[in-house]
């Protein structure tokens, strides 16, 4: 017996097992004097060693069934202990392989919120704007994509507040992507058109911001055409509000992921 609780029942009970050893001989030493009513077959010493016998192989069967019966119980603990270590150590993969997708998708969804790259598709003298505006779209495609497979893979409800943050702060990427799409586009349709213009354009202004709106009505005294030069600062103006948003959403993934990588850690320890 080597399991400690089996050896503690056995310490328990063992002066029971002794005492019943110690008294049974002198009860049947007892009994046996005891004048029979009718004829027996035998004598006391016929009858003792009847006893004896019957007896001895009555203890050895129950210490037998004892051992049999902390053995069983000894060995159903030990295949319940190592059936659980296998589901804890599956379940500890399948979190450890559901964590690493979520820092990769991670890691890319915060490589896309870069406003200094949006700056690049800034039209300039000597480019197309259209052209500009393609590679913006791509951008705006590009932050979707990475959005999308973080949602695959982030499906914690206990963490939910964190995954609203981090909705919000893509929108407001994306929104802001939207209003540079939107002005590019419209300096593609009109290279003369002034600031003062294009706020007068109700059907144009539908498709900015409430905060694209206000920067460009800061630059409505602006009468000269909607060049690049004044687009430049339009948008450098609408990028500022967004400039820490890529790291609000670092440190946001950052705390849930470090959380989750503790809390797997513990798997395999707090389930045995």
């Amino acid at each position: 017996i080597t399991n400690r609780e089996d050896m503690d029942l056995m310490r328990k009970h063992g002066w029971l097992i002794g005492l019943t050893v110690i008294v049974i001989p002198f009860i049947a030493n007892f009994l046996l004097q005891i004048p029979a009513f009718t004829d027996i077959v035998g004598n006391n010493t016929d009858w003792l060693s009847f006893w004896g016998d019957y007896l001895g192989a009555v203890i050895s069967a129950t210490v037998a069934f004892l051992i049999l019966k902390v053995q069983y119980d000894q060995n159903k603990k030990e295949n319940t202990n190592n059936r659980n270590l296998q589901i804890s150590v599956l379940r500890y993969q399948f979190e450890k392989e559901n964590v690493a997708n979520l820092i990769s998708v991670s890691a890319r969804l915060v490589a896309s919120l870069n406003p200094e790259e949006a700056k690049i598709y800034f039209p300039k003298f000597g480019v197309a704007p259209s052209l500009c505006m393609e590679k913006l779209q791509k951008l705006i495609v590009e932050v979707h994509s990475c959005y999308e497979h973080f949602c695959m893979v982030f499906n914690d409800e206990k963490y939910i507040e964190d995954f609203n943050k981090v909705t919000v702060l893509v929108n407001d990427y994306l929104e802001v992507l939207g209003d540079l799409n939107n002005l590019t586009l419209m300096l593609c349709e009109n290279e003369n058109m002034n600031a003062r213009d294009l706020l007068n354009d109700t059907h144009k202004m539908t498709y900015m911001s409430d905060k694209m709106r206000i920067i460009i009505n800061e630059n409505a005294n602006c009468s000269l055409a909607f060049t690049p030069s004044i687009f430049w600062n339009i948008a450098n103006e609408r990028l500022k509000g967004i400039s820490k948003l890529p790291m609000d959403v670092h440190d946001i993934l950052e705390s849930y992921i470090r959380n989750e990588e503790q809390r797997i850690k513990e798997i395999l320890t707090s389930e045995n």
